[in-house]
């Protein structure tokens, strides 16, 4: 039972009509990823996929000296965190769907309820602060 496990995730679903679900799942382990995870569609970054599944989550890169998070705008809880903690240290985000050759030279991650940051690739030491930033804050959080 998981109520009796010392780990695990709780999950709060809230609808349209604002019906209020509240379970407790298993914790997974986190997923390594890689470029192959990537989702495109037309030509831009859609998601991530992992064992068959897209996953949920926004993928971000930094390139040139800002963050990108490709999407149309940031929804879930742990994107407009990361959104707020990039603000808060000045570094500057633009949220629009990406294309794939934008992969090339950028630090890639996921940013996921469930899992907090992914790296999907690293850069060289150095070279992306603003993804090295927002990794330290979020391995105190998750």
């Amino acid at each position: 039972m998981l109520a009796s496990d010392s780990e695990g995730v709780l999950v709060l679903n809230v609808d349209p009509a604002r019906e209020v679900k509240v379970s407790l799942e298993e914790l997974r382990e986190t997923p390594v990823l890689g470029n192959g995870s990537l989702l495109v569609k037309d030509g831009l970054i859609a998601g991530v996929v992992f064992e068959g599944e897209t996953m949920a989550g926004t993928v971000w890169l930094e390139y040139e000296g800002k963050l990108h998070a490709s999407c149309e705008k940031l929804v879930s809880a742990t994107e407009t965190l990361a959104r707020d903690l990039a603000k808060t240290l000045g570094f500057p985000l633009i949220t629009q769907p990406q294309p794939i050759e934008a992969i090339e030279g950028s630090s890639i991650f996921l940013i996921s309820d469930e899992f907090g940051l992914i790296m999907i690739r690293d850069q060289p030491e150095g070279t992306a602060p603003a993804t090295t930033k927002l990794q330290e804050c979020f391995s105190r959080l998750w």
